[in-house]
């Protein structure tokens, strides 16, 4: 079910097309890439995806396709500027660090920014191109336009012209070109983005201040996936009030905040449920113990909640664990060391 990448003898040329049935297995799959993402599935229903990879080792260029919404936090390499852009219309609730964006837009590529915040849509396409963040600046440097580093600088999304924005997505798809010149057209692209009288600026680097809560909300969830709490103890564990929390998770990620912390403890279920790795590290091997685990007490409530957002109940993802199928094959391809060419 999943081809393996090819790499020709001398050549660093990547190419991978790998299904993904859960949020962990997309995050395996980044990490294979040496990047850091916890991703969580944030609409219900059987995840199916696709993870593409092409491009080369200098500049990956990911896609992921995805029928569901899924929320991504992580750090970015810092050898790396992405360029980030979506193929489709499906946006309603697309977020790049916390803020909706628009048709025609290409975001990521702010100096500043350290972490990974973003959102994708069910039904999304998006592509990703991983730049050398120093021979993007020293190109800059060479053409003497020394005002791009401001934009680079102060801004992390913009709106381009529907032709421009058409091209930038054929550039990012083509797997014709040489690495060589395909890199050198990217990188020639993004500094005609950047240029004041081709885009329009839609999002500054700096975190907004509803954004930067939410990001808190996140973080918080991810790093107490045990923890079951009320709304009072969380305005107390990320100082912020009742009302902000719960009216800015619902315009980001379209459900409230007890919501989205049940749905990242879900994940860490279905996490332990599918890697026997996972079971021995926190001594807990069925689908009685493993949820008490994360904080769910009773087993009926936590069994119907499960397969309403997964689409399947805790005892399948348990057995497909032991069983050779996609999921194993996915995770295993995605740790294969000819992917791991493409680490910076």
């Amino acid at each position: 079910m999943c081809s393996a990448p090819e790499a020709n003898p001398g050549d660093s040329t990547l190419s991978l097309r790998v299904p993904f049935g859960s949020a962990w297995e997309l995050s395996c799959l980044f990490a294979s890439l040496g990047l850091d993402f916890r991703i969580v599935q944030i609409t219900r229903g059987e995840l199916s995806g696709f993870f593409e990879l092409c491009g080369n080792k200098d500049m990956p260029v990911f896609s992921i396709r995805t029928n569901q919404g899924l929320l991504f936090e992580g750090t970015r390499h810092q050898a790396s500027t992405p360029i980030a852009l979506e193929h489709t219309t499906s946006l309603e609730m697309h977020r790049v660090r916390g803020e909706a964006i628009g048709q025609n837009c290409v975001h990521g590529f702010s100096r500043h920014v350290r972490e990974s915040f973003f959102q994708l849509s069910p039904g999304a396409h998006t592509t990703v191109a991983l730049l050398n963040s120093q021979r993007l600046g020293d190109l800059v440097e060479a053409t003497g336009e020394d005002h791009l580093f401001e934009r680079m600088e102060s801004a992390n999304s913009i709106e381009l012209s529907s032709p421009l924005f058409k091209r930038m997505q054929e550039l990012l798809l083509n797997t014709t070109t040489t690495p060589a010149l395909h890199q050198e057209l990217m990188h020639a692209a993004v500094l005609e983005c950047l240029q004041p009288d081709q885009g329009t600026v839609l999002q500054k680097a700096e975190l907004s201040q509803s954004a930067g809560l939410m990001k808190e909300l996140l973080t918080w969830g991810n790093a107490n996936p045990t923890r079951v709490i009320k709304l009072e103890d969380l305005t107390r564990s990320i100082f912020a009030s009742r009302s902000a929390i719960v009216q800015n998770c619902r315009s980001t990620f379209g459900i409230g905040p007890m919501a989205l912390l049940k749905q990242i403890r879900l994940g860490q279920v279905q996490h332990a449920l599918s890697q026997a790795q996972v079971q021995r590290k926190i001594g807990c091997s069925n689908v009685q113990t493993i949820p008490s685990y994360y904080g769910f007490t009773s087993r009926n409530h936590f069994a119907r909640d499960y397969r309403q957002h997964f689409g399947e109940a805790p005892n399948h993802t348990l057995q497909q664990s032991s069983d050779p199928g996609i999921r194993a094959q996915s995770v295993s391809v995605a740790q294969s060391p000819q992917i791991a060419i493409a680490r910076k």
